[in-house]
């Protein structure tokens, strides 16, 4: 994923325009080149961008306007309907154009197959203008990471930085009262208007969820259909639920391994063993290391007790993490917090996508000003695992409302506190781990609605339509004109738990190359074009390689592979013979990563030529293991 694009700065200052500056709805869109890479056979080739003018106070003409980052994604395939479905980021704060470019598309083939995908970034985000993203506390995040402060010390050291990113943006002359969700709402109308659509389907992930009822309260008419993926009601107070919805994501953890007959036996007990990896790096913090961004980045860590709980909640959102969450709670009690790292680097590199300015302008006006302290309170009293790991020293409440007395804007109307009423049909998606949204919030939301269908995920996160094909599947049908598509796929779908690494079973197989290889079970094959190789998990690995390389020697492949590293010095072991093939294995760690390389030239007559290699790669601390249990056993069949 590439690094966001740098801010060109605060958009210039003009006098504030009268009524008449601020075209109609009609004239408010205007083409322009798109804002990200569009390379040619990518789905974002396709793309036809633009940016659409609208009041910055739909209220008072002479507030001036604001630029919204447009982009429109003509169907990929055959066109089924002519209504487009309009996408509604989550976060809030989401850079949805900027994870255009990061995810090449992807995010849009679900929905791109048969009908238009329009993608907007919202007011205060992104491409958009003014955007308030807060470097501020972003470096502050950077520095913060390889520290253990009491949580209060760092909690006000990031509040300092919040507060100079509020006065700038103040002193830019943006009016942080007017991003919040009926603006966002009101925009998303006049975009529908501006594109010359009558209706539109709403999708909604997240946050977008909020959005998307909010404009089905105030807009229902230019509404057809809407999916709500990962809901929350308005009238909820979604901070006063977060310890709640956290324990349960925990307890689910510990009652689904714990059901599993594999994984309760190679993690007999993980909520035990989360409790003794907290109080290890709570008493002793691990270093280690993190990727920043997404250019080389590098920072320091330490890996404190709180940190690894609140990335495992973090987690919770990621469903192809789920399944890893026991190996990496278990290396974490033992020490081991690379994988940890991972998430962590996962977590600051995301933090990057997400405009802070945006965020507590629209949370600190919907829905801090509705939270009341004592119930904030109550909610961490009532939720031991939640108070004890994640917020140890009950600063929860404090911080929560802190923030928005900060950023200092004004509370919304009380109708953004009460629920949305609708009978447009509309399908609620909630994934049965996810942490924040859970399924609880979905019914919610769905008891409010008059035409609805509520469908749960097992074993899903956060966002439920691009975690395989059921999801797509029950979301086009109901695009389509199904109100109660069948979803009976979705009870199909269970956790493979990733087993310790020491646990791997290793079964030869035929290869295309002519020779015998090693496939450990359970491991997903890198590609079809890339046969041989084999992944023990799609985040962390660790990966198994096994090809031939025509053409070179050992010798000749070695340095071109070990000797070009500057400033890496390898470790030879002794050479390993197995049969006719004389092995030369060679050890290098890259970035945090240890590459264990075995080649050994083919033997002539074998009906191989060049240089066969088998290499492993995972995590330092794993040395013994990738040697003893991936390698060695590897090259006794390798090459046979």
């Amino acid at each position: 994923m590439p690094e966001p694009r740098p801010d060109p700065g605060p958009t210039p200052t003009a006098a504030p325009p009268v009524a008449s500056d601020i075209p109609a709805a009609e004239d408010a869109f205007q083409e322009a080149p798109c804002p990200f890479d569009t390379p040619a056979g990518s789905p974002l080739a396709a793309a036809q961008c633009g940016s659409l003018t609208v009041p910055a106070d739909y209220d008072d003409p002479s507030a001036g306007t604001f630029e919204i980052a447009v982009a429109v994604f003509p169907a990929s395939g055959e066109r089924t309907s002519d209504v487009p479905v309009v996408y509604l980021e989550g976060g809030p704060g989401g850079k949805s154009m900027e994870g255009l470019e990061v995810s090449g598309g992807a995010f849009l083939e679900p929905l791109n197959e048969s009908r238009d995908v329009v993608v907007f970034d919202q007011r205060g985000v992104g491409f958009s203008r003014p955007a308030l993203d807060c470097p501020e506390t972003r470096e502050v995040s950077r520095e913060l990471i390889s520290q253990t402060l009491p949580i209060a010390e760092e909690t006000e050291i990031w509040m300092e930085a919040l507060q100079t990113c509020r006065d700038r943006l103040a002193g830019e002359g943006i009016d942080l009262s007017l991003i919040d969700s009926a603006s966002n709402a009101a925009d998303v109308d006049r975009l529908r208007a501006a594109l010359g659509h009558e209706q539109w389907d709403l999708y909604g992930v997240s946050y977008g969820t909020r959005l998307a009822q909010t404009v089905m309260r105030d807009f229902p008419d230019g509404v057809r259909r809407v999916v709500l993926d990962s809901a929350y009601p308005l009238e909820v107070d979604l901070f006063a639920s977060i310890p709640a919805s956290s324990d349960r994501s925990f307890q689910l953890l510990f009652d689904s391994c714990a059901a599993d007959p594999a994984c309760s036996e190679h993690y007999p007990d993980i909520e035990g063993t989360l409790s003794q990896a907290f109080d290890r790096l709570s008493a002793s913090p691990e270093p280690g290391k993190a990727s920043f961004s997404l250019d080389g980045d590098i920072v320091d860590t330490l890996m404190t007790g709180e940190r690894l709980a609140s990335l495992v909640f973090e987690a919770f959102y990621q469903t192809d993490v789920i399944p890893w969450l026991p190996d990496i709670i278990t290396e974490a009690a033992q020490g081991n917090v690379e994988p940890a790292n991972l998430m962590l680097s996962n977590s600051l590199i995301n933090d990057a996508f997400i405009s802070v300015g945006m965020y507590y302008s629209t949370q600190c006006q919907n829905e801090i000003a509705f939270a009341l302290e004592e119930r904030l309170t109550a909610s961490v009293a009532a939720n031991p695992l939640f108070a004890r790991m994640q917020d140890p020293e009950g600063t929860f409440a404090r911080d929560v409302l802190e923030s928005c007395r900060t950023w200092d804007v004004p509370a919304s109307r009380a109708v953004e506190n009460e629920p949305v009423r609708s009978d447009i049909p509309t399908l609620v998606l909630a994934g049965e781990f996810d942490p924040i949204t859970p399924p609880a919030l979905g019914m919610a939301v769905a008891a409010n609605l008059s035409n609805v269908t509520f469908i749960e995920f097992p074993s899903i996160g956060h966002g439920v339509l691009n975690e395989g094909d059921c999801g797509r599947d029950v979301v086009v049908a109901f695009l389509d004109g199904d109100d109660a598509p069948d979803a009976s796929c979705a009870s199909e779908r269970s956790i493979a738990w990733v087993p310790p690494l020491d646990s791997v079973t290793l079964n030869a197989v035929d290869s295309p190359f002519g020779v015998r290889i090693m496939e450990p079970e359970g491991w997903e094959p890198l590609g079809e074009l890339t046969p041989g190789q084999f992944l023990r998990h799609e985040i962390a690995g660790p990966v198994l390689i096994q090809t031939v390389i025509p053409g070179l020697t050992v010798e000749q492949f070695m340095e071109g592979q070990v000797g070009r590293l500057p400033g890496i010095e390898p470790e030879e072991l002794d050479t390993i013979s197995v049969g006719d093939l004389s092995w030369r294995v060679v050890l290098v760690e890259v970035e945090g990563r240890l590459q264990i390389l075995a080649a050994a030239q083919a033997v002539p007559g074998s009906g191989v030529t060049g240089v066969l290699l088998a290499a492993v790669i995972g995590f330092p601390y794993q040395r013994d293991i990738l040697l003893d249990e991936l390698l060695y056993p590897t090259l006794e069949v390798f090459g046979t």
